[in-house]
C-alpha cells in the first residue's frame, strides 16, 4: 500500500504487483498452520476477534485480486486516484501491526480497527 499510495511511474507499478503476486500465493505455513488444536490457536488469535480477522482475511484477498487487475492494466492514473484510500489502509495496517492481537490487550480498540480496515478494503 505504501508503495501504491506513492506510485509516480509505471514501474512502481510492476514492482507493485509483484508484491501482490507473493500475497495472493499460498504461503508454505498455512498447511502447518491448519494444524493447530484450539488452544494453540487461542494463544496465537484471541477467540474474541477471530472471526474479525478472519473476514479481514477474506476481504485482504478479494481487494488483491480486485487490485491486481488494476495492476496488469498498468493503469498508472487509476493507481493515482486512489492514492489516498492507499495511504489511509497503508496507516491503519501499521496501527494494527502490534502484540495486541496476542496479548488481548485492548481488543475492543482493536476489533474497531480491524472492522475499519476490513471495511476499507471490502470489494463491493
Amino acid at each position: 500500500m505504501k508503495k501504491l499510495g506513492s506510485a509516480q511511474t509505471v514501474e512502481d507499478l510492476i514492482y507493485a504487483n509483484g508484491m501482490v503476486d507473493g500475497y495472493l500465493t499460498s504461503s508454505s505455513l498455512f498447511v502447518p498452520g491448519m494444524t493447530l488444536n484450539e488452544s494453540e490457536l487461542n494463544q496465537i488469535v484471541d477467540p474474541s476477534i477471530r472471526e474479525d480477522v478472519l473476514t479481514l482475511f477474506k476481504n485482504k484477498k478479494a481487494y488483491l485480486q480486485d487490485l491486481k487487475r488494476l495492476l496488469d492494466k498498468k493503469d498508472l492514473s487509476g493507481i493515482q486516484e486512489r492514492k489516498d484510500k492507499f495511504n489511509d489502509i497503508y496507516k491503519l495496517e501499521r496501527q494494527l501491526n502490534d502484540d495486541r492481537i496476542v496479548t488481548g490487550k485492548d481488543n475492543e480498540k482493536y476489533k474497531e480497527q480491524l472492522a475499519q480496515l476490513s471495511e476499507m478494503i471490502r470489494v463491493k
